[in-house]
């Protein structure tokens, strides 16, 4: 028989909630990713950290890896106007906004440490075979490098209006113009 311990009750333990981060393309599954994420917060009472990765050669102002975007620069200004839209719909939730220059996944995982983040919400979009082959996964090299653990949301893949073989066929081996 195992001796019987008298465990800690949950409000005299010292509990200390984790801000949730949520990358953020703001595309539609993004949303919907921020709503999750806002979901866990509000059971937790913790914080969302929403974040914006700019590859650095979308910018050419100097920023470096792992810097700040310049909240004066006209595409920190226009992702802050795409915050404020979404963080109208947080329910109460506390919410940030962090843009920064870097590559996607390692920048993702730099960002959640630094933070102290005690979990991600992360979006994934569906790619086609050949698109995961060219582009690779976002969602799975956050995976790999992340300090804490990944909520990977992924859409079903008949999220979109199904399609024939043939017109998938076509559309992923359509001849780009040149």
């Amino acid at each position: 028989m195992l001796p019987i311990v008298d465990a800690p009750v949950l409000n005299e333990m010292d509990v200390t909630v984790k801000p949730i981060l949520q990358p953020t393309d703001f595309t539609i599954d993004a949303e919907q990713g921020f709503q999750i994420a806002c979901g866990i917060a509000r059971d937790q009472s913790a914080e969302v950290i929403v974040l914006h990765v700019v590859r650095p050669d979308m910018v050419d102002d100097g920023d470096g890896d792992g810097d700040e975007l310049d909240r004066d620069s006209d595409l920190y200004q226009s992702l802050w106007s795409r915050f404020e839209r979404l963080r109208v719909h947080a329910g109460g939730v506390a919410t940030s906004l962090r843009v920064k220059v870097g590559h996607i996944a390692e920048t993702i995982a730099r960002v959640a440490d630094e933070e102290e983040c005690g979990l991600i919400v992360l979006a994934a979009h569906n790619r086609t075979f050949i698109e995961f082959q060219l582009q690779g996964s976002v969602s799975v090299n956050v995976e790999r490098r992340s300090p804490v653990p990944v909520l990977c949301l992924r859409q079903s893949p008949f999220h979109h209006e199904p399609e024939t073989i043939g017109e998938a066929l076509r559309r992923e081996f359509q001849p780009t113009p040149l």
